[in-house]
């Protein structure tokens, strides 16, 4: 007689449902994907698989996706295979070729009285040496990663302007990074954002079907996937309104200031808030 090994049983290794960051509603498994996935795969660069499967949830509330595998990076040691993974440079897209850009973006915007305000850059970019070279004065936070802010707390301001490009999808407590900018902004201190939203773009984000997934790439710190609503909450808990949407970026104020009365005087090239699907 044939003698068959009892058959190992298999477990999930994460939790099927999860609190959601932005609502704390209860939010399903949504989707996985390799840590190597990449959004710029089209391009022809393509990595083999890592075999570290990046876990993402859907927030059926507000619409948040995110995952928590690299929850508690900013507690452990930086320096895991994980985290040392080759990375390429991507192509830059809309959003990023405005950050390079946001120079003369900001003189545009704010005029001659742009060398007056206090502003706050949290990118890793050149951007702040860039502005202090052009005579207007910025600082940046230490450390590095937006995701290892919460437990560096930012401590200087107030900040008129803070600006946040390409971070806001690397937050791994977007809560708790919000609460840290609401400490250091002016009362009516403007935040402006740049990163992806899903609505309107990705049906896979917007609960159509799962993949592909537009913006997700772990390996390119991509672990938070706001919707216009999710973004909108997020900005929310600090006392922000999310009032628009020009040339890339997303505004917040809490009360307008005077130095940005101009701004929403020229409406020309505004999204308002309950227009930002699909926008970036």
């Amino acid at each position: 007689m044939t003698a068959f090994a009892a058959a190992r049983p298999l477990t999930p290794i994460v939790e099927r449902t999860t609190p959601c960051k932005i609502c704390a509603t209860a939010s399903p498994l949504f989707d996985v994907v390799d840590y190597h996935e990449d959004c710029y795969e089209s391009d022809g660069r393509r990595m083999t698989l890592s075999g570290i499967p990046i876990y993402y949830y859907r927030c059926p509330g507000c619409g948040f996706l995110f995952t928590r595998a690299f929850d508690d990076w900013g507690l452990t040691d930086m320096t895991s295979p994980a985290t040392t993974l080759e990375k390429v440079a991507p192509t830059l897209d809309v959003a990023e070729r405005h950050n390079h850009n946001f120079v003369p973006l900001l003189k545009e915007w704010f005029g001659d009285g742009l060398s007056a305000l206090r502003l706050l850059d949290l990118g890793e970019d050149k951007l702040a040496a860039s502005l202090r070279q052009s005579g207007i004065p910025a600082d940046r936070p230490e450390p590095g990663p937006a995701r290892l802010r919460t437990a560096s707390p930012l401590t200087a301001g107030p900040y008129d302007v803070i600006l946040a490009f390409n971070i806001f999808e690397q937050l791994t407590e977007p809560l708790a990074f919000m609460k840290q900018i609401d400490q250091v902004t002016a009362p009516d201190g403007l935040l402006l954002v740049a990163t992806p939203l899903s609505d309107g773009v990705d049906p896979a984000a917007a609960g159509i079907r799962r993949r592909p997934l537009r913006y997700i790439s772990p390996r390119r710190e991509q672990y938070s996937i706001f919707n216009a609503a999710s973004l909108a909450l997020a900005f929310g808990s600090a006392g922000f309104r999310l009032a628009g949407f020009r040339q890339g970026i997303h505004i917040g104020l809490r009360s307008l200031p005077a130095f940005a009365e101009r701004l929403f005087e020229e409406r020309a090239g505004w999204f308002s808030s309950s227009s930002l699907s699909g926008s970036r």
